[in-house]
């Protein structure tokens, strides 16, 4: 590979693979912003053949409106150079990129090239449809697109994560290996905390990748060694249960007796002590398993006792404690045991998830994520020349890599064999300094390796977001030892301040009007006065004491240097550390915003609402009620609580009011409830009338959209969502990286930023803090590391006695000591004008990133590299520190300012007193073309001028008579009645097995009807599924109760755009088609609809789509009340209801929506070989022994009427 060269944007390669290092604050996505312009106006690409991947699908968005922004204003000055009549959007673009080295060249080349012009006025045009993609999309549209070339399922669902299919999965394989393993094993794998959760979050930290090594639990204890383990511990345990019970008063006496004569240690064996294992024992021996022993049992063997005997001082000891000593070693031994078996079974449950994983998924028919990576990788298993590969590139002539830094060994390889070779043109764009996402994946392995391969290779050296200062102190730091980032792949370049910043002047860097001196302030921790020699403070005295000193210089900043809250950061590792930095601001008055990454499920207010909506679905459980009552959200105290229980009446009318939100949840959803709830309990102006109450609203209107989305989408019902927020509180780690659940800004208003570093990464801030820089992880079993004699493949390794122990855990901390300099790196290239850093001789900390870079011995190597730095560093003495700090700062050239941190007392911040605003609003001046709206069926037919949210086909009967008769007949009218008929189909198992009459019960109660209707619905049900369903063919009836759960789909919600449709154009639309009989005459009724002309969307829901023999039927169901007997419903009353209520319209709008669904999701889709027809199915009369079928209506809409339908839709234009 070439040695790097300084990145110019107007000469690099548009051709091979270029790698390009793009230090923090050097302008990268102007490169990738460029390089697109180039691809264009040099290449002749389209926008469609130059694919640009990001990792988030919030950095694609972002990405887009860079490009489209560049190409907008380039096109602008080649066409308009002075400007005249351009928006001031426009005007904003071309300002930043008028005095552009590589626009001002691409203009004198191109400016008369009108062949130029047309490519970026067609990019603009076209731009829509630009290849912007997360990797995750990437690989979904190729694989879709090239389903037969990569082997892709055509109907897979794809689905945000495996965390369901993980927990069945764990559950499944921890029953099996469990639940009737011996009791001993099973008790020592609970004291180990092992569990199906902690089995699923294993996997989660180690993905079921083949790249992966796994080590650990090789030859672990088998199943017949554990029983036989377990068998000679119950032995063991019995044995000594029976000598104590006999020996105890001797050993008791024994004790006490060595005790008060002076033989044995006072300290060891006090009297409080003996007396303590003594009962302990006792304790032990009732306890009827010899799992658990308790903690001090080793005192009671006859070696503990001797060697704690005083000098000189010898006694007999009774044999009771030499039998303990032998039943602890029998423990040990079995405990050895378990241990080796246990990492077995965690071993080989890797094995068992990735194939059943497999399995399932295959079965569901559904993909993650992670599988798209897999597929896309598995697929283009054969090389560069495999047929995804071809045909990738085909479709795209460059590539344009973002974030590469961020990359695995998956994605590495994916982009390496489409884009490595030939005459692609592959450009990796990322700074390796700034990889800080391996607990997401993210390999710098996999990038150090792309880095040795690529074949130009340029890196990015201009700061254009830091003072000058801040840049030299950042130059200073990481150039202060001779591996900054620990590994020899990883340099660091250094980088200069842009030349506009360098030539402000010295007044702009004095502090003024321009804000604070820009400087890096690095407080050193002194030891406490009252500490022992050169013991180091603990990590929890230096957090108090940097916390405090932050909060009091933020006030200072505010209060005398005039900074806005909104203009500073505090950087931290942990959620925790920000919510204490938080608190310790609110005290002062400072305001101040939460901005990480944690999950909203985590927070207090997830369990809150929880509580409520327990005591919501069963209002009628007191102790449910009054544990709703005490949360936050409610405002209650317990002695608010009693005061309501003893009232009475306010008592009885708050449980009402809790019995109303059940009836509105149940019949109109959870939003609508919620809502209600809300206002009617004064919750909003509660909580915000609290210091935290911002923050508190901003969770609770967070969960309540997540939860509406869940009861739509999953179509779950009251018990169900309780249950689903329920499992996503219990784990809200399985939630971090889902964007849509990371914790939202609470207030727009300016404020302190508070942020974790892994949130900060592509953000700045005028000024930034660094308290806790020093805080670093210890590795732990089970841990990841690349292992250099496998290529640096990762290993995951889960523990053991393997004979590589030591050399693992050295190569993790190495890796764990990397990222944790990189995290530092970030977190120092956050700011802007002023960056604050404290570090001292705190303990655990000696083997952190400031530690690494500013006491570095300079001889640490390759081989235990963390554990030399924490051992030199630990021996430092503060005085010899401070030296080495000074020196840093010297050398800095005053960038660097080394003090004391201050430990004066913060005083109050108070907030500048608000004028009153002046309010303006801005005037319409556009026009809406009337009629444009959302309408439905019932709108139409009814002529209402607004879309109703449901279309109830029938009005309550009035007056309906009591009845003793409990038939289907006698069933109650109404839009009740009809929705419970509903709710049951919807949810019912058309086979009749399970509790059919439960759930038809749990309708009624939940409809207000009473539950011995139940009997007539549950035959009513029998009667409808049990019928034979023709379709007027040769096909033989087929009943829906023959029907599996994955041949229906019920409500199926549709929204159609449409042009301006009017009752006039409607009707000839259905007249044009030609078609005599019923629709003929309907179509003439259709021009006397009272609706005014509409345009904008046809919404509705199709009550069911079923699948037989390949053709897709239409199912409604219909509970108009037609008579009393099956003859009543017989095929001519059931044509005029259908007429009558304009269902015949309903039916073909539904089926221009089916027939449009069904062409986008079926290949080689035909209406007449895929489009069944339609069935209206008017459940009370119908009666399975009749031949005539009373009460069901089928037709088959004829195809050009379809098709005439759909053209108005789209037109307006109802002519043939």
């Amino acid at each position: 590979m070439k040695a790097a060269r300084r990145f110019d944007i107007g000469k690099s390669p548009l051709s091979g693979t270029v790698l390009i290092e793009a230090s923090a604050g050097t302008g990268k996505t102007y490169a990738i912003s460029g390089l697109y312009l180039r691809l264009i106006i040099e290449k002749r690409l389209e926008v469609e053949n130059i694919l640009v991947v990001t990792f988030t699908v919030a950095a694609t968005g972002e990405l887009r409106e860079q490009l489209r922004g560049r190409l907008r204003a380039t096109l602008s000055l080649m066409d308009n150079p002075s400007g005249d009549g351009c928006s001031r959007e426009l005007l904003g673009l071309r300002s930043k990129y008028a005095e552009d080295p590589l626009q001002i060249a691409l203009g004198e080349k191109f400016s008369k090239d009108p062949d130029a012009r047309e490519r970026l006025s067609r990019a603009i045009r076209n731009f829509d449809e630009a290849s912007i993609f997360t990797i995750h999309s990437f690989c979904q549209r190729a694989l879709l697109e090239n389903a037969f070339e990569s082997g892709a399922l055509f109907e897979a669902e794809f689905i945000a994560g495996d965390e369901r299919l993980l927990a069945e999965i764990s559950e499944d394989y921890y029953r099996k290996n469990f639940y009737e393993a011996p009791l001993p094993f099973v008790r020592y794998s609970l004291d180990e905390k092992l569990s199906p959760e902690s089995l699923a979050s294993l996997v989660k930290k180690r993905p079921l990748d083949p790249g992966y090594i796994l080590k650990g639990g090789e030859g672990g204890a088998d199943d017949k060694e554990v029983l036989e383990a377990a068998d000679r511990l119950y032995e063991k345990y019995r044995e000594i249960n029976e000598a104590w019970m006999e020996a105890k008063a001797e050993a008791e006496d024994f004790l006490c007796h060595c005790r008060n004569e002076g033989v044995l240690n006072g300290v060891s064996y006090s009297s409080k002590i003996i007396t303590r294992l003594l009962e302990n024992m006792d304790a032990y021996a009732g306890q009827g398993e010899p799992l658990p022993v308790f903690k001090d049992i080793k005192k009671l063997k006859a070696s503990s006792i001797s060697n704690k005997f005083n000098r000189g001082k010898s006694a007999d000891i009774p044999e009771i404690f030499t039998k303990i000593g032998e039943f602890l070693e029998c423990h040990e031994r079995a405990i050895g045991v378990f241990a080796g078996c246990l990492l077995r079974l965690q071993r080989e449950f890797f094995a068992y998830a990735s194939e059943e994983m497999r399995r399932r998924k295959e079965r569901l028919a559904v993909r993650s994520f992670n599988d798209l990576l897999v597929d896309t990788h598995r697929a283009l298993a054969a090389g560069s020349d495999s047929a995804l590969a071809r045909s990738v590139r085909r479709r795209y002539a460059a590539a344009l890599i973002d974030e590469f830094q961020d990359t695995d060994p998956i994605q590495y390889s994916i982009f390496t064999t489409i884009f490595g070779g030939g005459e692609s043109l592959l450009y990796l764009i990322g700074d390796p300094k700034q990889a800080i996402y391996g607990f997401r994946g993210a390999d710098i392995f996999a990038y150090m390796k792309a880095a040795a391969s690529a074949g130009t290779k340029s890196t990015m050296d201009v700061n254009y977001r830091s003072e000058p200062e801040l840049v030299e102190a950042v130059n200073t730091i990481f150039s202060n030892v001779d591996r900054p980032f620990v590994f020899p792949q990883i340099g660091f370049t250094r980088v200069s301040a842009a030349a506009d910043k360098k030539n402000r002047g010295d007044s702009e860097s004095a502090r003024g009007e321009s804000g604070p001196s820009p400087k890096m302030k690095l407080w050193f921790v002194p030891q406490l006065p009252d500490s022992a020699g050169n013991k180091p403070m603990s990590k929890a005295e230096a957090g108090r004491i940097v916390m405090n000193a932050v909060s009091a210089e933020i006030v200072r900043l505010i209060s005398e240097e005039k900074c806005e809250p909104g203009d500073i950061a505090v950087l931290v590792r942990t959620g925790l550390q920000a919510r204490e930095m938080q608190a310790a601001l609110r005290i002062l008055g400072v305001p101040s915003v939460l901005y990480g990454s944690e999950s909203v499920f985590a927070s207090n207010e997830a369990v809150e609402l929880l509580r409520l909506l327990r005591a919501v679905d069963n209002p009628a459980d007191g102790r449910l009620l009054r544990a709703a009552l005490a949360t936050d959200i409610m405002g209650k105290s317990g002695d608010d609580i009693a005061r309501l229980i003893s009232g009475g009446d306010e008592w009885e009318a708050l449980v009402g009011r809790f019995f109303d939100y059940r009836e509105t949840w149940a019949r109109s959803g959870f939003i609508r409830m919620y809502s209600g709830l809300l206002r009617a309990e004064g919750v909003r102006g509660r909580l915000l009338r609290r210091p935290d109450g911002e923050r508190m609203m901003t969770n609770l209107q967070h969960l309540a959209e997540l939860v509406h989305r869940a009861e739509r989408e999953e179509g779950l019902g009251m018990e169900g969502l309780v249950k689903w927020l329920n499992r996503a509180i219990a784990e809200p780690k399985e939630t971090i990286g889902n964007e849509e659940h990371e914790l939202r800004l609470e207030t727009d208003e300016k404020a302190v930023t508070l942020i974790t570093i892994h949130k900060s990464k592509g953000l700045q801030f005028e000024i930034v803090f660094c308290p806790y820089p020093w805080d670093t992880r210890e590795v732990d079993e089970p841990f990841i590391y690349h292992d250099p004699s496998c290529e640096n493949r990762p290993v995951f390794r889960l523990g053991g006695g393997e004979e590589d122990t030591d050399e693992a855990f050295d190569a993790a901390s190495r890796e764990r000591l990397a990222e944790d300099l990189r995290l530092f790196y970030v977190a120092l290239t956050r700011a802007k004008r002023r960056c604050y850093l404290a570090w001292g001789r705190i303990n655990k900390s000696f083997s952190s990133a400031p530690a690494y870079l500013f006491h570095n011995p300079g001889d640490l190597g390759d081989a235990g590299v963390a554990a030399k730095l924490e051992a030199y560093v630990k021996n430092l003495e503060e005085e010899s520190m401070l030296k080495q700090l000074e020196s840093l700062a010297q050398k800095s050239g005053g960038a660097i300012e080394l003090s004391k941190i201050p430990v004066e007392a913060p005083g109050n911040y108070k907030t500048p007193g608000k004028k009153p605003a002046s309010l303006s609003y801005r005037s319409f001046t556009g026009s809406i073309a009337p009629g444009r709206r959302v309408t439905s069926f019932s709108a139409l037919s009814e002529g209402s001028p607004l879309e109703r949210d449901y279309d109830f086909e029938y009005a309550p009967a009035a007056g309906q008579p009591e009845t003793a008769t409990r038939n289907i007949f006698t069933f109650p009218r109404g839009a009740a009645a009809g929705s419970c008929i509903h709710a049951i189909f919807e949810e019912i198992d058309f086979s009749m097995s399970g509790d059919v009459e439960g759930l038809i019960k749990e309708k009624l109660r939940l409809y207000g009807f009473e539950s011995d209707w139940a009997g007539a619905l549950l035959e009513m049900v029998s009667s409808v599924l049990g019928t034979g369903l023709s379709d007027n063919t040769e096909r033989q009836p087929r009943p829906l109760a023959g029907l599996s759960p994955e041949e229906r789909l019920h409500e199926l919600e549709f929204t159609l755009p449409i042009a301006l449709v009017t009752p006039e154009g409607l009707s000839a639309a259905f007249a044009g088609a030609g078609r005599g009989g019923p629709v003929s005459d309907f179509a003439d009724s259709i021009a006397h609809l009272g609706f005014q002309p509409v345009g904008g969307f046809l919404r509705g829901f199709i009550d069911m789509v079923f699948v037989g023999d390949g053709r897709y039927y239409l199912l409604d169901w219909k509970s108009n009340h037609l008579g009393d007997s099956p003859s009543d419903y017989s095929a001519d009353r059931i044509a005029e209801e259908m007429l009558r209520h304009r269902y015949t319209l309903q039916y073909h709008l539904y089926s221009v929506a089916l027939h449009r669904h069904l062409k986008l999701r079926i290949r080689d889709y035909e209406y007449g070989k895929h489009f069944g027809g339609v069935y209206y199915l008017f459940v009370r009369g119908m009666d399975p022994k009749d031949e005539s079928c009373p009460g069901v209506f089928f037709d088959l809409p004829e195809e050009r009427l379809i098709e005439s339908l759909g053209r108005y839709f789209d037109t307006g234009d109802a002519g043939p």
